[in-house]
């Protein structure tokens, strides 16, 4: 499928951009669909931290980033941007900051709402106290157990995991 679905993606450009073919934009894009996969890499973690009450083990919403990519041989290569795999391939400082602030949230700022009988988003200013005190706390104690993962989802459903070759 690779060789071929890349082959006819670029056949489908060539013939959407020639006039003698008259292919309409859908028929090019249904011509090409086989070569697009969607690529989805995913960052779940583990997340220990003191709220002040002792250490607390969440496991956040996963960071999720996605985009497509297209097939380019036979043998299953697959070309995306860069920012699509970046979070599983080198794990930025800014991911980890940004689960960890939903973690504070879980671990932190909602039992301490819940404990005076709020919800969230009840009363923004208590919420947001409660959040820089907890973040001053807890963003330095924070232990992190990601889980990286890599998947490709093709035209027909199924995904596949997948790996970062540069």
């Amino acid at each position: 499928m690779g060789r071929r679905a890349a082959t006819v993606f670029g056949l489908a450009a060539a013939l959407a951009a020639s006039s003698a073919f008259a292919l309409s934009v859908q028929e090019a894009i249904q011509l090409a669909k086989p070569a697009v996969v969607l690529v989805t890499a995913r960052v779940d973690a583990e997340i220990t931290m003191n709220c002040g009450k002792g250490p607390v083990t969440v496991k956040p919403k996963p960071f999720i980033e996605t985009g497509t990519g297209w097939f380019v041989d036979g043998r299953g290569w697959v070309v995306t941007n860069a920012h699509v795999v970046d979070p599983v391939q080198r794990l930025p400082a800014w991911v980890v900051h940004e689960l960890k602030k939903k973690a504070i949230d879980q671990a932190c700022v909602e039992p301490a709402l819940k404990a005076r009988g709020l919800m969230r988003g009840q009363r923004p200013e208590v919420e947001d106290q409660i959040r820089r005190d907890a973040s001053a706390r807890a963003l330095d104690t924070a232990t992190v157990e990601p889980e990286l993962s890599l998947s490709v989802q093709l035209s027909n459903g199924v995904s596949l995991p997948a790996t970062v070759r540069k």
